[in-house]
């Protein structure tokens, strides 16, 4: 490594490095990120042996000096604001207790009178109240809320379902079961990744599978004007000994770059399943860049929409030699490929390479045992849910199908959202990325923040849209009214008194606690109060000693009349007991809210309003400050004229860039404190 200097000339507004001899080389824009002063001169590191278009690789660490700066910046920004946030992971996974046989109903008897033999079965009705306007859809393409039967709306069982089984899993500290083990992709970005390892040749389907084969002559970026390639992305010429082709615009002109058919002698590079399915599954592509994959299935050109199919010439057919690659296979198998150069690539990493948990036994947690495993089936069972008080139209949000804003897909390159970081003021260079295993952890389950928006579509914080409809919206929708009650049953057999607790933390939540459900929950949708109206436990030895009781049949109640607080008790101390905390049984089932981890899951679950719309809840902000904190961020923010901060100096003042410099989302009992956050 070598000594240089690298300094910014505001003239044109490039980066320059000065070598050691005191040449000069003139930096492509957004090759060394760092921001300098135009006085200031940075010492860097360079290695000429790394030579790449003229320019010597440049060590991939910002210098101290730069560092500092971000980090100085870091301390003057707010955090980052979003609708949702994150319940911590659970480092400890709380075994199940043992799975009861499945020839016989436990019961209480002399024989079996063991407090680890008892099992309960029974049932319970609950009342689920739309707290915020509330939409199920049906189908794709459906406007309307779901409906079954009478043509009345319900709410799926399975719907029900999912969230308590996801209300279980958190609260039992079982082990994070659904996710996606994908790689994620990212940017090539020609600091940190060797621009050495990009080879070049054509993608070809053989069989079932798909095999890149190298040519000898590397591709040269060209200024093609005929059929429009400089001007429109992912445009095609194949001739007899070439491919000219363009891909996507970078500062308002697409690159042209040209490809030889002269191959290399051999088999080509077998491309790897792992590898194809990271293509299939990289959804933060340009749905309008050429899909490769499918258009080599298809025969002629596609994009990742399917349905815009580019028709045209014959230059869209694929030929024989297949589609134009850039490809990097350092070790001689392939790790990813795509249009450009510099084009998108896996983290080394997988998803679950940052989920971190260690059971404190060898059976399955509590939510498996509950809901059963591909080794034993569920104990419960959800009905339903009827809509009581029908009152058409009047039940109803909206007379008329609305479409809703447009709903923001996780971005895998926002890290600092994410990923665990040592603390909000970290700076941006000294962030935990996706390559840092070990390091860190994923922040846990996500959940979002209770919100009360408008129907009104020129208020800011409305859920519905108020500009042009695009191919990221969803279909439009009609959803019910806050208000709105729904009637369930919750049928449970053979639970030890410690799963039916857990079932019931899971229903029955804190004071100004409400669940979420359904769809738009960013958007301050689906926010539902449950109350357990019915608790019924039955005595299966009574069940079945007669069939009727009088003119009905008999049904066995259990005349012990144990309370839902008997069971979440039992639940919320074996909690405490595994996790060695203090049980203090003044305090029941709070014991359990108490513990750190699920306090931040409270947090999230809490909701509350006064009679004027004010929050209430554990956040006391009022409403327009909480929905300005749990939104998510813009690139182009401006305070708008109905904000009850808005100055008229705002509105001089250029919009800000909220996702500079990476600011770090907070954890929920952050989120909560009143000063984290500046006003609007």
């Amino acid at each position: 490594m070598k000594k240089g200097k690298i300094y910014f000339n505001p003239n044109d507004k490039l980066k320059y490095l000065i070598l050691e001899d005191g040449k000069e080389i003139k930096l492509p824009r957004g090759y060394f990120k760092a921001d300098i002063k135009a006085s200031e001169k940075l010492e860097v590191n360079y290695d000429e042996s790394k030579m790449k278009d003229g320019i010597p690789f440049i060590e991939q660490a910002l210098p101290t000096k730069i560092q500092n700066q971000g980090q100085m910046n870091q301390n003057n920004r707010e955090p980052a604001r979003a609708p949702y946030n994150f319940v911590p992971l659970n480092e400890t996974v709380i075994s199940g207790q043992p799975q009861p046989n499945h020839d016989r109903f436990y019961s209480e008897d002399a024989k079996l009178n063991r407090e680890d033999n008892k099992r309960y079965s029974g049932y319970v009705d609950v009342q689920i109240k739309t707290v915020t306007p509330f939409f199920i859809r049906q189908e794709k393409e459906q406007t309307d809320f779901f409906r079954v039967i009478n043509g009345k709306p319900i709410i799926p069982g399975s719907t029900f379902r999912g969230l308590i089984r996801n209300m279980v899993e958190i609260l039992s500290f079982s082990k994070i079961e659904f996710y996606d083990n994908k790689h994620f992709y990212k940017r090539f970005n020609i600091i940190n990744d060797n621009p050495n390892d990009i080879k070049w040749g054509f993608i070809r389907r053989v069989g079932k599978n798909f095999k890149i084969f190298e040519i000898t002559t590397k591709p040269t970026q060209v200024q093609h004007i005929e059929n429009n390639l400089s001007k429109t992305p992912y445009n095609y010429k194949f001739n007899n000994d070439s491919v000219v082709y363009s891909v996507g615009k970078f500062q308002g002109i697409c690159r042209v770059w040209k490809f030889q058919t002269n191959f290399k002698s051999g088999d080509g590079f077998e491309v790897p399943r792992d590898v194809i399915d990271g293509y299939n599954g990289d959804v933060n592509r340009d749905e309008k860049s050429i899909h490769i994959l499918k258009s080599l299935e298809k025969g002629f050109i596609v994009d990742g929409t399917k349905d815009n199919i580019h028709i045209g010439p014959e230059k869209n057919q694929v030929p024989i030699q297949g589609i134009p690659v850039f490809f990097r296979a350092p070790d001689g198998d392939v790790i990813s490929f795509g249009n450009s150069k510099f084009h998108r690539i896996p983290y080394e990493h997988k998803i679950g390479d940052f989920i971190v948990q260690n059971s404190s036994g060898t059976t399955e947690d509590f939510t498996k045992a509950i809901f059963g495993s591909t080794d034993y089936s569920t104990r419960v069972f959800f009905e339903d849910g009827l809509l009581q008080q029908i009152n058409e139209p009047e039940q109803f949000e909206v007379s008329i199908p609305q479409l809703p804003k447009i709903l923001s897909s996780p971005k895998p390159t926002s890290y600092q959202l994410y990923l665990e970081q040592k603390d909000l003021n970290v700076s941006e260079t000294n962030q935990r990325t996706w390559k840092d295993r070990g390091e860190t952890v994923i922040r846990g389950y996500k959940g979002y923040w209770h919100r009360k928006t408008s129907s009104n579509k020129l208020d800011k914080h409305s859920w519905i849209e108020n500009g042009p409809q695009t191919n990221s919206h969803s279909k439009e929708i009609k959803p019910l009214k806050a208000g709105a009650s729904f009637c369930s049953r919750l049928r449970f057999e053979n639970l030890t008194a410690e799963e039916l607790g857990a079932l019931l933390c899971a229903i029955e939540l804190p004071k100004d606690c409400c669940h979420k459900m359904g769809m738009g929950k960013p958007l301050g949708l689906g926010s539902v109060e449950i109350e357990i109206s019915n608790f019924i436990i039955i005595d299966r030895q009574k069940r079945y000693g007669k069939l009727f009781d009088g003119s009905a049949w008999h049904i066995g109640l259990d005349t012990n009349k144990l309370s839902s607080d008997y069971f979440k008790n039992k639940f919320a101390k074996l909690v405490c007991s595994v996790l060695q905390m203090s049980f203090k049984e003044s305090e029941g089932v709070m014991n359990l809210w108490n513990i750190e981890r699920l306090s931040h899951f409270q947090k999230i679950l809490s909701f509350s309003y006064d009679h004027n719309g004010h929050f209430t809840g554990i956040e006391k902000l009022d409403n327009f400050q909480w929905l300005n904190i749990s939104r998510y961020m813009e690139i182009q923010f401006k305070p708008s004229k109905d904000s009850p901060y808005f100055r008229v100096e705002d509105d001089e003042k250029k919009p800000k860039n909220e996702y500079k410099n990476r600011p770090i989302l907070p954890n929920p009992n952050e989120v909560v404190q009143k000063d984290i956050y500046k006003k609007p």
